[in-house]
């Protein structure tokens, strides 16, 4: 079997949980721990692997693929360098860094490097938020007017034994509120502006007991976010979802979308439709509710590892997008500080909202041809590229494979073709698409002569502030199988 090697820098709690995500993936295998502490001795004794005591040993002596990083977060910075530095790719815990200079050296080094960094937020892993997403952003709430969540529990007095808890860097906006900002940037896009209220009246600590955030989405839409860990309730993710044994499940939604055609409860999805078109409030609102799988987001994060060190897939979110959500969730640490709302990024204008909808996330569409002998030889004519792999029969007969093939290239063609497809609905929008390129191809089985072949496109993202949308491409053949994937990027630009 062809494993898939990893290490681990920092073998605490959460390496913990990396490595128990790790054991249940096939064909991935832990070779070696990077931790200083005495209780990392015995753990990589237990799995017959080396352990050092800085990650720099460890890189420079275990032949590793990537890398996990778990440590606390004041250490993100250097080990990622560290790792960025022997060209590895690298999936960091969340947050990215503990400041936005040194998220954003991050950012930098890893495009000097030509490196991939990984982001922990694991939630976008389940199924549930990428549906949430897909409903939001595929408008079957109408145009996004509001959200309005809370994140509120009671934490044990042990918790905040050591000192270094009661302090502002561990606070529940640092610690908690980053998950939920990366969520609701993930579901309903970038935030715009933030302000918050904050107090501490109950254990006087340095940290914030309760703190109130007012939001603006670039969207234009709003939202608040009540956040504490002083009051018992039922509304947390980990309530609601049971993501965790160690904290009772509740099934209480923490997190309500709000539209101008419906409304979605999160995570334990719930749509609310009046079933009337255009109904109001004086018609009869129904629940519909969507069921979703419940996964192991660590194991499917850890796969997502592997594929992307593999040059199989894109980050799902990368350090420029993991340091997004952590320069949110400060602004709102420096918004209470100072009593002000503080800015990210400005507000899409009516017209700018326009154009986005061009392109709509999960949107798809499909091409099926069956692969002729003439359609390679036309190729083969137009290309110059007359490989006996794909022209000469007797040649390949006496091949491993014994027959011809076709073109990767031909291949290419067909994902145009799709991407044609998806966008002849934006010929007579007021932005252009344009085809910045075609990213991540690969071509994972041989395709025959003979063969039938569907390619399958879906955009995956939108990016609004850079103009553009990512498209996933896959293509199968007629017996299901995967041969070859691509990610397709379209540049949107204006007309005048």
């Amino acid at each position: 079997m062809d494993v898939f090697k990893v290490g681990l820098i920092g073998a605490g709690s959460i390496g913990a949980r990396h490595i128990k995500a790790i054991d249940q993936v096939a064909g991935i295998e832990l070779v070696a721990i990077a931790d200083p502490s005495p209780g990392a001795v015995p753990l990589a004794a237990s799995r017959n692997i080396p352990v050092f005591t800085d990650a720099d040993s460890m890189l420079s002596q275990v032949d590793i693929e990537a890398v996990i990083i778990a440590t606390p977060t004041e250490r993100h910075h250097a080990d990622v360098m560290t790792v960025l530095e022997h060209r590895k790719t690298v999936l960091v815990e969340k947050p990215i860094t503990a400041t936005m200079e040194e998220a954003d050296e991050v950012t930098r080094f890893a495009n000097d490097q030509q490196c991939r960094v990984l982001v922990g937020h694991q939630r976008r892993y389940y199924p549930c938020a990428k549906v949430a997403r897909e409903i939001v952003q595929g408008g079957r709430i109408g145009r996004l007017m509001a959200v309005v969540g809370q994140w509120t529990t009671r934490k044990d007095d042990d918790y905040y034994a050591p000192a270094w808890r009661r302090e502002v860097k561990a606070g529940p906006v640092l610690t908690n509120l980053i998950h939920e900002f990366d969520l609701l940037r993930y579901i309903c896009g970038d935030l715009a502006s933030v302000s918050a209220e904050i107090t501490n009246h109950d254990q006087r600590f340095e940290k914030e007991d309760a703190i109130a955030v007012s939001l603006t989405f670039a969207n234009r839409a709003v939202g608040s976010f009540l956040l504490s860990d002083r009051t018992p309730s039922p509304w947390t993710w980990e309530m609601a979802l049971g993501e965790s044994a160690k904290f009772p499940k509740t099934g209480m939604n923490a997190i309500r979308f709000l539209g101008t055609e419906g409304a979605l409860e999160f995570p334990n999805l719930v749509l609310w439709r009046h079933a009337a078109e255009n109904g109001n409030w004086q018609d009869e609102i129904t629940p519909e509710a969507i069921e979703t799988p419940f996964i192991d987001a660590y194991v499917a994060q850890c796969e997502h590892l592997r594929a992307v060190a593999r040059g199989l897939e894109a980050p799902g979110i990368d350090a420029a997008n993991g340091s997004l959500s952590l320069k949110a969730t400060l602004a709102v640490a420096e918004a209470a500080a100072s009593g002000s709302r503080v800015t990210l990024m400005p507000c899409h204008s009516e017209q700018e909202l326009c154009r986005i909808s061009m392109s709509t996330l999960g949107d798809n569409t499909s091409f099926t041809k069956t692969l002729s002998e003439s359609d390679a030889y036309q190729f083969a004519g137009i290309t110059g590229d007359f490989s006996p792999d794909h022209v000469n029969r007797v040649y390949m007969e006496k091949s491993s494979y014994g027959r011809l093939m076709v073109h990767g290239a031909l291949l290419v063609g067909f994902m145009s073709t799709v991407s044609t497809q998806m966008i002849a609905h934006s010929r007579e929008a007021e932005e252009t698409p344009v085809s910045v390129g075609y990213d991540k191809i690969r071509f994972l089985k041989p395709v025959f002569l003979g063969d039938t072949i569907t390619v399958t496109c879906s955009v995956t993202e939108i990016d609004t502030d850079r103009r553009r949308s990512t498209a996933g491409i896959e293509v199968t053949n007629q017996d299901g199988n995967l041969v070859a994937v691509a990610s397709h990027i379209l540049q949107w630009v204006p007309n005048s």
